[in-house]
């Protein structure tokens, strides 16, 4: 009896011991999985463990992190980042459709003023 409780004491140390060590794995290959599925080139935002922010475009991806590419397009250098290292990454939305909309919006209105004006004028100069 008191063999089967040693053992079974034995057993939960162990397990107990070495599941943080599984998690911090887990957590790199979770990390790995994200960057793999966002397309190289595409504007993300990654947090570090050491709460650190840093904004770039992803680049090639190796088996222990990825490139993170910093400027425009890329050339203002790169950074190597582990995967053990990442918090957290995020996909950076781009605004170029939004503000086209805008402008194409605000032309539009231009447009519309500047014609209710001409055409205001015709009616006043024929009656």
């Amino acid at each position: 009896m008191k063999t089967a409780l040693a053992i079974g004491l034995m057993f939960a140390l162990l397990t107990r011991l070495t599941v943080p060590a599984l998690g911090q794995s887990d957590a790199s290959s979770r990390g790995r999985a994200r960057v793999v599925e966002i397309a190289p080139g595409t504007r993300v935002e990654v947090r570090l463990v050491s709460e650190r922010r840093l904004k770039g475009l992803r680049g090639e991806v190796t088996e222990d992190g990825f490139l993170l590419m910093n400027g425009v397009k890329g050339n203002g250098g790169s950074e190597r980042i582990a995967f053990a290292d990442v918090r957290s990454i995020k996909v950076l939305k781009s605004h170029t459709t939004r503000n086209v909309l805008i402008v194409v919006g605000v032309g539009v209105v231009v447009v519309a003023v500047i014609f209710a004006v001409a055409l205001g004028r015709a009616f006043t100069t024929y009656n």
